[in-house]
């Protein structure tokens, strides 16, 4: 559908479609349906009073965004459009629009940068040389496994030594997050573990460029509305300090005002300690004006642990059944991020709803 569709008889844009959405028009009713699934209703043309787009039904909670509806346990609605009359008034009376941040955390890899190669051959080392480290024996029950996915890893990585080509060719999960799955609560075993990735990680990284382009971009916007910034990763400061004053001739460096990295605390992510430790860094008290962006599960959970905003960033596009696997929102799997972004720049957005 063309863009003149979505501006109003000014020529106004009335709304704006984020990432892949089917967009069909039936009856003069223009229907998106995001990747999510839920389905947004907008009236004619949007050519209406103000341009002001009518909106009629829409699916599940979560957030609307710029015309695309992403299902999160908070949600958003635009404070300059005015709460339709009906059921659509009922929906955004059980909404909260996310709390404005005075601080902004992220991950490293997979959220602010690429280094999946290095990660994943690292991983593979590693998961090679288990029965020297004693690892194979300690590897979780697959029968207790949360989903048949994690029972499929156990017991690839069981038999094979090494990662799945579906978990590599995917990108998704994090290093924490597969460790979580293989070792399960056995802190011991993980530690051992991550000592052996980084390791190996040691003669792989050095790669490292911006996941996206323009990050830089916004992380410098998100400073000029004084927004304090940070990073949060298990990396292990080796690695983290070195792939950051490397990465765009260490123009990054200065948007920072706290770095946390594996070793700082124990235990690591998804432990809340290393969301203290960065607190402690801004003196600040956990809270939801503090925003903590991260591509994992494991994020999550250190989030919400913490006390603060989490902030999923979709990053590997997974879609609403991958979203539901992983947060099922379960008694004994219950955390859920507070919103879900698939795109940097919808960050902006986010922040300048939250302040309106």
């Amino acid at each position: 559908m063309p863009d003149s569709a979505f501006r109003d008889k000014h020529g106004n844009r009335t709304a704006f479609i984020m990432g892949s959405q089917t967009v069909h028009q039936v009856d003069g009713i223009i229907h998106l349906r995001s990747r999510f699934g839920a389905t947004l209703v907008l009236h004619p043309a949007l050519s209406g009073s103000g341009g002001t787009p009518d909106l009629q039904r829409i699916g599940g909670q979560g957030s609307f965004l710029d015309g695309a509806w992403h299902p999160t346990v908070r949600g958003l609605y635009p404070a300059n459009w005015p709460c339709p009359e009906g059921p659509a008034q009922q929906v955004r009376s059980q909404m909260n629009v996310l709390c404005p941040p005075k601080i902004i955390l992220f991950d490293w890899h997979g959220t602010l940068v690429d280094t999946n190669d290095a990660m994943y051959l690292a991983m593979d080392a590693m998961l090679g040389k288990m029965n020297q480290l004693g690892l194979d024996r300690r590897l979780a029950d697959s029968g207790m496994a949360k989903t048949d996915d994690d029972r499929g890893l156990i017991e690839y990585v069981r038999a094979h030594r090494r990662l799945h080509p579906k978990v590599v060719a995917d990108r998704r999960a994090s290093r924490t997050d597969l460790l979580e799955v293989l070792f399960g609560s056995d802190e011991q075993a993980k530690d051992i573990a991550n000592r052996a990735y980084n390791d190996r990680y040691r003669h792989h990284y050095g790669n490292v460029r911006p996941l996206r382009r323009g990050i830089r971009n916004i992380l410098s916007e998100l400073r000029n509305q004084g927004i304090r910034l940070g990073i949060l990763t298990n990396r292990s400061r080796e690695f983290l300090d070195k792939e950051l004053a490397a990465l765009e001739q260490g123009t990054w460096v200065p948007f920072f005002d706290s770095t946390v990295s594996g070793g700082d605390t124990y235990p690591l992510k998804p432990s809340p300690d290393p969301v203290f430790r960065a607190l402690r860094d801004f003196e600040a008290t956990p809270g939801a004006d503090v925003w903590y962006v991260g591509d994992s599960k494991s994020d999550t959970i250190s989030a919400k642990a913490a006390g603060i905003t989490s902030i999923f960033f979709n990053g590997g596009r997974g879609d609403s059944e991958w979203i539901e696997t992983v947060f099922p929102g379960t008694a004994g799997d219950p955390h859920k991020p507070d919103c879900i972004l698939d795109d940097h720049r919808d960050l902006l957005k986010l922040v300048k709803l939250s302040i309106a």
